[in-house]
């Protein structure tokens, strides 16, 4: 018999040949099929995904349960930061960079949700020219994993990507008198009792 596979109602690809064997234990019949098929072939949206066995002269025909699906246009999806090492208070840019994949596609829309450490960090910005840019400069010290989660639309799926960066302290502190004193002297030399 053949396996044939189906979206939906639509079969996907050719019925492919069962290989039949008989287990020596317990001798039943087994068969299998090990195939791939490209999501290029299914429609683009919720897909219900079964298997049809046409049957032999042995075994009736049988249909499996559906599995849902979905599919969407591939797209690329990068993200940058401006500064992987900022220091305390500095300002980093994050950018997202979002195009299709799919020749002949939908123009790609949606948003972008930015978010520190899984704790989402402003409002979704909009993908403007297949970009969505956010900067901050109130990143704790310490390491930080941000991640940029794509809102997906018109037949582009949901994805997420994500960096890392690690935001450094000061290297040093000092600490001025409260009260400096200058006194100066003729001819004009400076000097500085707190030194």
């Amino acid at each position: 018999g053949t396996i044939t596979l189906y979206a939906g109602s639509t079969p996907v690809g050719a019925p492919l040949p069962v290989s039949a064997s008989i287990d020596s234990q317990t001798q039943t019949a087994r068969g299998h099929v090990v195939t791939q098929f490209l999501t290029s072939q299914l429609p683009i949206g919720q897909d219900s995904i079964s298997v049809v066995y046409s049957g032999d002269d042995n075994y009736t025909g049988a249909t499996s349960g559906s599995a849902p699906m979905l599919v969407g246009y591939p797209i690329n999806f990068a993200m940058t930061s401006s500064n992987n090492r900022p220091l305390l208070g500095e300002n980093v840019i994050f950018t997202t960079q979002v195009t299709s994949a799919q020749v002949g596609g939908p123009p790609l829309t949606g948003t972008i949700q930015f978010s520190v450490d899984s704790n989402n960090i402003g409002s979704p910005v909009t993908i403007s020219n297949g970009q969505a840019i956010y900067s901050t400069s109130s990143l704790a010290v310490g390491y930080h994993r941000i991640s940029a989660q794509y809102s997906g639309g018109d037949g582009y799926l949901p994805v997420e990507n994500e960096t890392d960066l690690t935001v450094l302290g000061p290297d040093f502190s000092f600490n001025l008198p409260s009260v400096l004193q200058v006194t100066i002297s003729a001819p004009g030399a400076i000097s500085d009792p707190n030194t």
